[in-house]
């Protein structure tokens, strides 16, 4: 009762801050407001209360009925609050007459606002209620995946990738590239690729999910798993990505050009640049830079501007900060 008495006052401290600025308009039953005035009114009402047991008292006499639309525009401004916003949204689905019949957005935004603080039962309690009323989804769970994996839990990360169908969700490639993309975003590309070993016989792995394993290795300092350094997993990646007649697109190639340009092989970028010009790929902006920054890594200035001259002809603009101060820029 102590943290989460703890918990309360300094949310309410946070939301007094928020809205003190928004007038002392009182919380009455107004029909005529719109949405957006009732959520406002709601807030100022749920943060004014200071103790934590009153709360519901005071929200059962505010005379206000609240609508899904409003219980979603409450709920998004106290998307920082974890308990608050789980306090309001129980408090909703068991006012009379059935209650409110919250929106898919509503029940992510108090997902996502226990997750933040680590409320992890009661978020899985508000997970049950939505695979009751059919409202769990593929978002739902990559959205768990990935704060999982933020908080560096990343065997919950992979639990609930897992337990999706007892929820009434099935697993699909959207739910696996959900599951990859959280771990590389989380720094940990080394669990993601070996979940993709494991597993992507499972489905048929598309661009975007090299994309999201390419980019794991190229931002990554994680050292692989086997012998070879991570430009090594890369191209492995792009391999496999051929391999399974998946062309690759301009993002993969850049990515593979960047990679190559941090470890300064640059003969390596300059041949993979030659190699998507050669299977009929037009390089974009993205790829151009990727080309050029590795030049410049290397300080060949001279081949970064020929490189440059060449976008300018093909009608892309260059901007490229490494080169802002190198005397040729000015000329």
């Amino acid at each position: 009762m102590g943290d989460f008495h703890h918990t309360w006052l300094k949310a309410r401290k946070v939301f007094v801050r928020m809205l003190s600025s928004e007038g002392g308009a009182s919380v009455g039953c107004d029909t005529l407001l719109d949405a957006s005035d009732l959520a406002k009114r709601l807030c100022k009402l749920i943060i004014s209360c200071r103790k934590a047991s009153a709360l519901e008292h005071e929200l059962d006499h505010s005379g206000i009925r609240v609508t899904p639309e409003v219980a979603e525009r409450v709920l998004e401004r106290l998307d920082n609050a974890g308990m608050l916003a789980y306090r309001f949204f129980e408090w909703t689905r068991r006012q009379k007459r059935g209650g409110c019949a919250h929106t898919v957005r509503s029940y992510h935004t108090v997902v996502v606002s226990l997750a933040k603080i680590r409320q992890y039962q009661l978020m899985w309690d508000v997970v049950a209620v939505m695979r009751k009323e059919g409202a769990a989804n593929v978002e739902t769970f990559g959205i768990i995946m990935r704060k999982y994996a933020r908080a560096q839990k990343f065997d919950e990360a992979v639990y609930t990738f897992n337990i999706m169908e007892r929820y009434g969700v099935a697993h699909n490639l959207a739910a696996f590239n959900s599951l990859l993309g959280a771990l590389c975003k989380s720094k940990n590309v080394r669990k993601a690729q070996e979940i993709f070993d494991k597993m992507n016989n499972r489905f048929s792995p598309d661009a975007k999910t090299y994309s999201i394993l390419l980019e794991g290795w190229g931002e990554s300092t994680q050292p692989p798993k086997d012998a070879g350094g991570r430009v090594e997993e890369a191209v492995c990646v792009v391999q496999d990505m051929s391999s399974r007649g998946c062309q690759p697109t301009t993002f993969i190639y850049s990515v593979l050009v960047h990679t190559y340009g941090v470890d300064m092989r640059i003969e390596d970028a300059v041949a993979t640049f030659l190699d998507m010009e050669k299977d009929g790929i037009v390089p974009d902006v993205v790829v151009y830079n990727a080309l050029v920054t590795a030049f410049c890594k290397v300080k060949k200035f001279d081949n970064a501007f020929r490189v440059m001259d060449d976008m300018e002809g093909h009608g892309i603009s260059p901007q490229f900060k490494d080169l802002e101060h190198h005397p040729k820029y000015f000329d």
